[in-house]
């Protein structure tokens, strides 16, 4: 992702890319301390719209 934004410079910021607003995401991502099941759980129950796994 940072790469990213240095590629595309002041431009990777704007929303025409919509790189800026992943960016914040995947920094959190980064330090947060959740396991990658988490991270899969919750992009599938709010980005896909699946349902809660148990």
């Amino acid at each position: 992702m940072d790469t990213a934004v240095q590629v595309l410079g002041g431009a990777g910021m704007t929303t025409e890319y919509g790189v800026a607003t992943l960016l914040g995401a995947v920094r959190a991502g980064r330090i947060a301390p959740v396991s990658r099941e988490m991270i899969l759980n919750f992009v599938a129950q709010h980005l896909l719209g699946q349902v809660k796994s148990s």
